[in-house]
């Protein structure tokens, strides 16, 4: 039977989403083809033996686990693991390198909000802000997810304030062009589309709390003309693509009122609990999580 380490833990804010991720994917697993043992990594070490496993799925949300370390890592070793590679890792847990890249890329009908990064050993230049970005911008930790530390400000008196917030999560600061329409996310399981999910969450934006709470509404799919859920599902693959992720990962979207698509994050290894996303989409496909979870696992340990 093959010997699954369920590797959760990590070192930042979504640390207890990594928990709960770990505990649905092991029971997802449990009583199949696998034999799964949950693995917590603390402080740079592991609870087992990581090196005596067949193969890793991956759950940790954050640092070390989502932005290329653990990766790298078990590459180093030998050992195959569900995530995708340390490039793309790398890049998508940086939001601002994110948002260059795929600028850089020019993938069709897919827009990036205008952006500036103030660095740690950095001021914040409010004219710089003011010209190229705008008020009201938002203002967002460069590492991280959940929405953990991310503000909309209003005018430049807010922002210095918004700065100092953001800055509690991560060193590096992104200043962001704010964007106000629907939300959109699709998840994609290596190259395979799972399902377009619309997130009506009715605050200023979709934060930790919203997530979290169950107050938000996930419909899964949404109420979207055909022409624009196909290139919604176009523009996910194209990402995936271009980022060159694997396994598991979601894409999320903004739509302004024109009907332009923004890209807001890419998401390599997407929350599992029972609020999240994929698990909605995987059943919105006739499909099950233990179904999806075995397909990542096998096209891993095949290639």
């Amino acid at each position: 039977m093959t010997k699954v380490a369920v590797l959760y833990g990590g070192n930042t804010g979504e640390r207890e989403i990594s928990i709960k991720s770990a505990n649905a994917i092991y029971n997802w697993l449990d009583g199949g083809r696998f034999n799964p043992v949950l693995v917590c990594l603390d402080d740079g070490h592991f609870s087992e033996d990581i090196s005596t496993f067949d193969i890793v799925y991956n759950t940790i949300h954050g640092s070390p686990g989502e932005n290329g370390l653990v990766q790298g890592y078990l590459e180093l070793i030998g050992v195959k693991h569900t995530s995708s590679p340390v490039m793309a890792s790398s890049i998508t847990y940086s939001k601002f390198d994110t948002s260059k890249f795929i600028s850089a890329s020019a993938i069709l009908d897919l827009n990036v909000a205008k952006s500036l990064l103030v660095r740690k050993s950095s001021k914040v230049k409010m004219k710089q802000v003011s010209n190229i970005i705008g008020f009201p911008c938002f203002v967002k930790p460069n590492l991280g997810g959940s929405s953990l530390g991310a503000s909309i400000v209003v005018g430049p008196d807010d922002l210095d304030k918004a700065i100092d917030n953001a800055r509690v999560h991560c060193d590096e600061v992104v200043v962001e062009q704010y964007l106000k329409g629907r939300e959109f996310t699709c998840g994609i399981v290596n190259s395979d589309i799972l399902e377009v999910t619309e997130i009506e969450h009715g605050a200023d934006f979709f934060d930790y709390e919203t997530k979290y709470s169950g107050r938000a509404k996930e419909i899964t799919p949404p109420q979207l003309d055909l022409s624009t859920l196909s290139k919604i599902k176009r523009i996910t693959s194209d990402v995936y693509d271009v980022l060159r992720c694997k396994g598991i990962a979601r894409v999320d979207y903004i739509m302004t009122p024109d009907k332009e698509l923004y890209l807001l994050e890419v998401n390599t290894t997407p929350g599992m609990t029972d609020a999240s996303i994929i698990p909605q989409q995987v059943k919105a496909t006739g499909r099950t999580m233990r179904e999806v979870l075995e397909k990542v696992i096998d096209f891993e340990l095949q290639n």
